[in-house]
C-alpha cells in the first residue's frame, strides 16, 4: 500500500467514523472535488457525462514535461473513431466522438497524484517512472474546469458576456517518494498552519519519515519551507524543488572495476508523488472551528492501527507517545 493508496483507505474510514457528528462534511469540504466524464458527439454535439466525487487529481507522468501539460491532455482527451467509434444516443448510430475530463468543483485544498508507478505487462512488476515532471508554485485550473470549456466552446447559453469563475491555487505541501516500485521512504512537504493528510501518511506507511512545512505567517501569507526528516526540523530552501522533487536524471562520479571513477547520468530515484495546493486569497474556514471530534476520529484509526486492527508498514511499533495528531 502506498501512500495515495492509504490516503484513499484512511478517507474512507474517516468517513465512516464521522457519519452522525458535527464534523461529517468537514474532510469532503476541505478535499473532495468532482470530476466530469464527457462523451461529445461531433455529428450532432449530443454530450454523454457522468460525475464522481474524487479526492485526488490524477496527473500522468510519461510522455509529459510538466504538469500543466499533463492536466491539459485530460481536457483535450482521445478521439473515438474507426473501430472504437461512438454509439451515439442523439444520432443513434456510430459516430466520431471526443471522450474527455474535467472538473466541475474543486476543493479548498486541491491534491494532485502524480502516477509514478505502473505495470509493466512485459515484465508483469509493478515500476516506477522516473521522468521528469515540473509543476509550478501557483497553479491555475481555471481552463480544465466544465465551466470554462462551456463557454470558450460556446456551450453556455446563460449570458452573452458570462463571467468566468477563477480557480488559482498556491503549492503548499509535496510528497516525495525515495526508492522503487516496491520499498522507500517518504518525505513531504506542506504548510504549516494547513491541515494535511500527507503527514498521516509518511507516519503511517513509512518506517522512516522526512516531513517539509511550509510556515505561514501572523499575516496569512506563506513565508519559508521547513523540512522535517524524522526528528529533526530544518528550514529548507524552495529554490531546490526542481533538484529535489521534479525527477529525472543526475550525473553521478561512479568507479569502474578498474578503481577509476567514470561520469554516468543515471535515473533519480527520488521525485514528488502527491501534490498538495491551497486555493488563493481563502481563509480556512476550519481553523477556528472545533476540530476536536476530526481529531479525535483520527486517533481511533491509530488506536486500531496500533492493536492490529489496520494493517501497518511499520516494522516498529507505534509508541503511545507519538499518538497525539498536531494541526
Amino acid at each position: 500500500m502506498d501512500a495515495q493508496e492509504f490516503m484513499n483507505y484512511l478517507f474512507d474510514n474517516i468517513e465512516n467514523e464521522m457519519k452522525g457528528t458535527l464534523a461529517e462534511q468537514l474532510l469532503k469540504e476541505e478535499f473532495s472535488g468532482k470530476q466530469i466524464n464527457q462523451i461529445i458527439c461531433q455529428e450532432c454535439n449530443y454530450i454523454s457525462e457522468n460525475s464522481e466525487p474524487i479526492y485526488f487529481v490524477p496527473a500522468q507522468i510519461q510522455n509529459h514535461a510538466s504538469l500543466e501539460e499533463s492536466l491539459e491532455s485530460h481536457v483535450k482527451g482521445e478521439w473515438l473513431q474507426g473501430p472504437n467509434a461512438y454509439r451515439c444516443s442523439g444520432c443513434e448510430k456510430k459516430v466520431t466522438a471526443l471522450k474527455r475530463s474535467c472538473f466541475s468543483t474543486l476543493p479548498h485544498t486541491l491534491m494532485i497524484h502524480l502516477k509514478r508507478f505502473e505495470f509493466n505487462l512485459e515484465s508483469l512488476t509493478r515500476v516506477k517512472v522516473n521522468s521528469k515532471l515540473s509543476f509550478p508554485t501557483h497553479l491555475d485550473m481555471t481552463k480544465y474546469c466544465k465551466e470554462y470549456l462551456d463557454t470558450v466552446e460556446h456551450r453556455d447559453n446563460k449570458s452573452n458576456s458570462p463571467v468566468i469563475t477563477t480557480h488559482e491555487y498556491e503549492l503548499v505541501g509535496i510528497l516525495v517518494h525515495s526508492g522503487g516500485a516496491d520499498a522507500g521512504h517518504y518525505y513531504s512537504l506542506r504548510n504549516f498552519q494547513f491541515y494535511c493528510c500527507c503527514c498521516c501518511c509518511c507516519c503511517c506507511c513509512c518506517c522512516c519519515c522526512c516531513i517539509y512545512i511550509r510556515e505561514q505567517l501572523n499575516d496569512g501569507s506563506l513565508g519559508q519551507w521547513l523540512e522535517f526528516n524524522d526528528d529533526l526540523v530544518t528550514y529548507f530552501n524552495a529554490n531546490q524543488i526542481p533538484e529535489k522533487c521534479f525527477g529525472g536524471t543526475q550525473t553521478m562520479s561512479l568507479q569502474d572495476k578498474n578503481g577509476q571513477y567514470v561520469t554516468r547520468i543515471i535515473d533519480k530515484s527520488y521525485s514528488a508523488y502527491l501534490l498538495a495546493y491551497r486555493r488563493k486569497g481563502l481563509a480556512n474556514p476550519h481553523l477556528d472551528m472545533d476540530t476536536s471530534l476530526f481529531h479525535r476520529q483520527i486517533d481511533t484509526i491509530k488506536w486500531q492501527q496500533l492493536n492490529g486492527q489496520i494493517p501497518s508498514n511499520d516494522p516498529q511499533p507505534v509508541p503511545q507517545s507519538q499518538l497525539q495528531l498536531q494541526t
